[in-house]
């Protein structure tokens, strides 16, 4: 203990004091910590509801005194379409005549004034819109009821979960021109779906839903949002080559949400050969092919396949497959073209004189008598080395004598894989 006359503070004093100051002065900083952080929320917040308050003033003055109401990006823009369920996208008639579209994408609401062609952020970047919905009403001319759209907003703002602001704004809007208009709405729009026919050959195109038989009857109105499938029967002789026209034909089911026009092409029917020919008549280039054997030039093919509309046509048994005038190993004769394996292969060294990259050699497919091959195509296989033995340049001809012959197909100068043991792109005709 100390005595009366003694001064000072005990260090037991001192400590409680130091401790009290610190828990003083730890709740004072946090107190200082919630206050600017609070001043950032503020500040933040304040931003959002300026930003969202001129968006949402634009488009609702807009909705206001535009109309005819589209919810949903399907169909007509310019055909009013209620929602009553929400959707994220709008377009509607401005007092000005313009299409505008507004619709939410990447957190951000956009505006077009263009039909929807091209779009413009109207929303701040640090303004997130999780959630836009508009809920449409009474669009539909002559319902008895006045158009009003309900807008709901749902986002938040800030960069930083501690300083973000959530919020949810919703704001309904009547159409300021009055729908006095009374009995039933104007039927849906219509389009013409037309057809023709083009190529060589015959048939006929007939439609589901039925309209068109063309033949006879080509062209043939269907309402907006109706889905055409069209079909092509080829006459005997002739086989359907493919649909064309309008980017939507292209595999024959058409929507009508414009008018369309479709072309099919028939093409006739390629008649049957016993025999088949490939003159080959130009190589890669004229770089040493490593051919010593025969006149000096060769070239060299792993398989050839005829094809009817891109499917490969079995030989019949027993075809035949010979060289005229060539010169080949043992092992690589002529008949390893159809043996079906790209492991085997034709080698022929008298196809030029030198290292000439011009020259001839001739591959003819016998299928035997009483035998005929229909086919509109065909592709071969490189063979396993040296690219500079490749055919680029040929014509393929059919026969049923085996002497005159009717050209199918001439190629010059074609752009040949390097790639061993591959097959060609199919070469059809």
């Amino acid at each position: 203990m100390r005595g009366a006359s003694e001064k000072g503070f005990t260090l037991v004093e001192i400590l409680v004091a130091i401790s009290i100051f610190l828990i003083v002065m730890t709740i004072s900083l946090g107190a200082v910590v919630s206050i600017l952080d609070a001043g950032r929320k503020s500040k933040t917040l304040k931003a959002v509801v300026t930003n969202l308050n001129f968006s949402l003033e634009v488009m609702s003055r807009e909705v206001k005194f535009g109309k005819n109401y589209h919810c949903g990006s399907g169909g007509t823009l310019t055909t009013p379409t209620p929602c009553p369920s929400g959707d994220t996208f709008i377009s509607f008639e401005s007092s000005e005549g313009e299409q505008i579209v507004y619709k939410l994408n990447n957190a951000r609401i956009q505006k077009s004034i263009d039909a929807g062609s091209t779009y413009q952020d109207i929303t701040a970047p640090d303004v997130v819109i999780q959630d836009l919905k508009f809920y449409v009403l009474g669009a539909n001319i002559g319902d008895g009821f006045q158009p009003r759209v309900l807008i709901s907003v749902r986002g938040y703002s800030g960069p930083k979960p501690s300083s973000q602001s959530s919020f949810v704004i919703q704001s309904t809007v009547s159409q300021r021109v009055l729908d006095l208009a009374t009995g039933s709405p104007p039927p849906p729009s219509s389009f013409t779906l037309s057809v023709s026919k083009s190529g060589t050959g015959t048939g006929t195109v007939t439609s589901n839903p039925s309209g068109i038989i063309c033949g006879s009857d080509c062209s043939e109105s269907y309402t907006d949002g109706t889905v055409v499938a069209l079909t092509a029967s080829p006459s005997g002789g002739s086989t359907f080559a493919g649909w064309s026209g309008d980017a939507d034909c292209s595999d024959g089911s058409v929507t009508m949400s414009a008018d369309r026009s479709c072309t099919a092409t028939f093409d006739p029917t390629s008649p049957g050969y016993q025999y088949v020919r490939w003159e080959i008549t130009k190589k890669r280039s004229s770089a040493d092919d490593s051919c010593s054997l025969g006149t000096g030039s060769c070239i060299q093919v792993a398989e050839f396949v005829l094809l009817s509309n891109g499917s490969p046509v079995s030989w019949p048994a027993g075809t035949s497959a010979t060289n005229p005038g060539g010169s080949s190993p043992g092992t690589e004769g002529a008949t390893q073209v159809i043996d079906g394996s790209v492991s085997t292969k034709w080698l022929d060294f008298n196809f030029a004189s030198g290292n000439n990259q011009i020259g001839s050699s001739i591959l003819i497919l016998n299928t035997g008598s009483g035998n005929s091959l229909t086919f509109n195509g065909y592709r071969w296989a490189t063979a396993n080395d040296f690219t500079v033995r490749d055919p680029i340049s040929w014509t393929v001809s059919g026969s049923n004598d085996g002497v005159a012959w009717t050209v199918l197909d001439t190629r010059a100068d074609e752009t040949i894989t390097t790639s061993r043991q591959t097959y060609t792109s199919n070469y059809n005709f």
